[in-house]
């Protein structure tokens, strides 16, 4: 019927049970030789000769010809050779790695700076039992030969961008109906479910079960791999960037921003929408085209409509690794916020009309700004090793009217760092005497508040913390 889902079908084992719910029916029971298990019944009718192996290969070969399901067939692969024992079974497995010019990552090497030398025995060892040796009869001399043992010294370097690994991307790898899958792990590394005798299609869908990665407003993102044998290895993106270019290398960061937030350890705080049962999963639009990336990037959890239109567009196309990836997290705390709290998020968003109203405004702006601040750090800092980065200089520099509604405040109660005394005094920068508070605490000050003080009295209120007594000087620099 109109605006129901339209009939979906797959390939299954034979014995697959259906769930209860599920209602199905049984359109073709298919043979597909790359799944006939070594030595099975079809191996063993072919050894006692009772179906020709070749005329098998080539009677499969002209039916998926005929059926309109025969791919393309490499120039080394016989269609009628292998489709049993001809060829050995392969694992679809390989690497996926991303460049991300703010990964810098520090290397050492050994550097030789001189030749030591000393006193050694017939053994050459140089230790204290090697000062003194003895003859063929067995009487002690003094040595006089001399030693020498390389100096070295460590020096470390840094490399300004680096490819580093993909965490989380379910990779495909088909032949004909049969589909085997894996997933990254840490190091971007991955190998499938399963195995194939012939070449197979790699693939990547961008998405995971709570999101995807839409190309624009409605296709999925999408990277076609190439059919083959053997391992698949990619590296997103091309060396010494320092903007995203690459279609793929931009869904690849937006993704793991996404994943990173949903499947990660995420400091405790609340997740993003998730997909469910009237649930629909969250659409992230990855806009590249000049005339979108022009607007900001933004966050509609009103607009979910079914699933079928994003909820956050991306619009940072031609811009650093760092702010595509932290840009992502931004956005999704916008749907966190929201999702956690529904009628409070609904007060503080209406309250931002007439426009000119900035502290409801400035209580969701700068909670995303924070949240974007700590994902970055993590990824930036933490997971890749460079102590001294610092994401948007911690938003340190920002005066108080320059940014009214993207402030520090949430930065600024985790920091022992107070921008008005590190410049002077100067009034045009906030005066924060406020510190150690966590992300977590952070989050449950700001679930339920409807205003700028409201978010003020709940982390005055809810922790203790020895700089607590600063909290209301502190949110009293913007509003």
């Amino acid at each position: 019927p109109e605006g129901q889902p339209t009939p979906q079908y797959c390939a299954v084992e034979a014995d697959y049970v259906f769930p209860s719910r599920v209602g199905y029916k049984i359109m073709e029971d298919l043979f597909i030789p790359d799944d006939s298990p070594e030595g099975g019944a079809q191996s063993h009718k072919l050894r006692q000769g009772e179906a020709d192996e070749e005329l098998i290969n080539r009677l499969v070969h002209e039916a998926m010809k005929l059926t309109g399901n025969l791919e393309d067939t490499p120039q080394d692969e016989d269609p009628a050779a292998g489709l049993f024992s001809g060829n050995p079974k392969w694992r679809p497995a390989g690497r996926l790695m991303v460049w991300d010019d703010a990964a810098k990552i520090k290397t050492s090497r050994r550097v030789f700076v001189r030749w030591e030398y000393y006193t050694c025995g017939n053994n050459g060892n140089g230790g204290p039992e090697d000062q003194d040796d003895t003859d063929e009869n067995n009487n002690f001399y003094s040595s006089t030969r001399q030693c020498r043992r390389g100096i070295y010294r460590t020096e470390y370097s840094t490399t300004d961008g680096d490819y580093v690994p993909l965490e989380g991307v379910e990779v495909r790898a088909r032949r004909w109906f049969t589909v085997h899958k894996g997933f990254t792990n840490a190091r971007g590394y991955y190998s499938c479910d399963g195995t194939f005798r012939n070449s197979a299609n790699y693939s990547i869908k961008w998405d995971r079960n709570h999101f995807s990665v839409r190309s624009g407003t409605i296709g999925q993102a999408l990277y076609n791999g190439p059919k083959k044998r053997g391992d698949w290895n990619v590296d997103f993106g091309t060396r010494g960037s320092k903007t995203v270019r690459s279609k793929q290398q931009y869904y690849a960061l937006i993704f793991q921003a996404a994943r990173d937030y949903y499947y990660g350890t995420r400091f405790g705080l609340s997740s993003p929408p998730r997909n469910g049962f009237l649930k629909p999963q969250v659409k992230i639009s990855a806009s590249q085209t000049a005339r979108q990336h022009k607007k900001s990037s933004h966050a509609a959890p009103y607009a979910r409509t079914g699933g079928i239109l994003p909820s956050v567009y991306i619009r940072k196309w031609d811009r650093s690794a760092e702010r595509v990836y932290g840009v992502t997290c931004h956005e999704l705390a916008h749907l966190a916020h929201w999702d956690m709290k529904r009628n409070a998020f609904r007060i503080l968003f209406l309250k931002k009309y007439p426009l000119g109203n900035d502290s409801p405004e400035a209580v969701i702006e700068s909670w995303a700004n924070g949240v974007e601040w700590q994902f970055a750090m993590e990824r930036y800092r933490n997971k890749f090793g460079n102590s001294d980065y610092r994401y948007d200089e911690n938003y340190q520099d920002q005066t108080i009217k320059g940014k009214p509604i993207y402030t520090s405040i949430v930065v600024d109660m985790i920091d022992n760092e107070d921008q008005r005394s590190e410049y002077n005094g100067d009034t045009a920068y906030p005066s924060d005497r406020v510190s150690g508070y966590t992300i977590q605490q952070i989050e449950a000050g700001l679930k339920g508040a409807t205003s700028w003080n409201g978010w003020r009295d709940n982390m005055r209120n809810k922790h203790n913390n020895s700089t607590k007594n600063f909290i209301n000087e502190l949110f009293g620099n913007w509003h």
